[in-house]
């Protein structure tokens, strides 16, 4: 219709034209801007017309796992807050004074500073929950050491090197809970999962604190 509307009025309102070849010159500008007009319509309308597109989603959380994981890391937290204040009351009853127990406290973090480096490596090769299993048992076994009747310089040795579980450990649980999560829910979850570890840290500190003193009570 366009074009058509185009064609009549070039033939009635153009100048006489003296050859074919200056009228078709003359006809030709107009007609093509019609004709690219009439041919955006037809995709226009074409667009409107075709089912949209669902836009790629984003892939899921899993709320289930996701729930496990803020448990069991609580739980975590709190089996190891449990003894980390008790040990205080083990050492003093040993004999070690106030420094060495600082020292004793600072070795686990020193220890994850040197050894950081051999527990990115052995984690890159390794599988998410093999790493959690491994640097979990790894640090449970090396702190069992410490309460051990051992040399004081074993004791140390064996809270430094506990570090090294600690750090594979600590990467292992980072990662799975980004695995559990979708992007856009990535950050209320490990803000769920931090709130969930010093929690239980905190009940743990107090439980433990307060725990000879009911002992002694009774």
């Amino acid at each position: 219709i366009q074009i058509t509307i185009c064609a009549r009025y070039s033939m009635t309102d153009a100048q006489p034209m003296r050859s074919s070849a200056a009228y078709f010159l003359s006809i030709e500008p107009l007609c093509t801007t019609y004709t690219t007009a009439a041919e955006k319509l037809v995709e226009r309308q074409s667009e409107q017309r075709a089912p949209k597109a669902a836009p790629p989603s984003s892939p899921s959380s899993h709320p289930a796992p996701a729930a496990v994981y803020l448990v069991a890391l609580a739980l975590i937290a709190l089996s190891v807050a449990f003894p980390d204040t008790l040990i205080n009351f083990y050492l003093r009853a040993r004999g070690f004074d106030t420094v060495w127990i600082g020292v004793f406290h600072a070795s686990s973090q020193l220890g994850g500073i040197a050894l950081g480096l051999p527990a990115v490596w052995l984690f890159e090769r390794l599988r998410r929950r093999a790493a959690l299993i491994v640097g979990l048992g790894f640090a449970t076994l090396l702190r069992f050491v410490t309460v051990m009747p051992v040399e004081a310089g074993v004791v140390l040795a064996a809270e430094a090197i506990s570090g090294f579980g600690t750090v594979l450990f600590g990467l292992a649980s980072v990662s799975l809970l980004a695995d559990l999560t979708a992007p856009d829910d990535r950050a209320r979850w490990y803000s769920r999962a931090d709130f969930a570890r010093a929690a239980a840290t905190l009940i743990g500190g107090v439980m433990s604190g307060a725990l000879p003193a009911l002992i002694a009570g009774w």
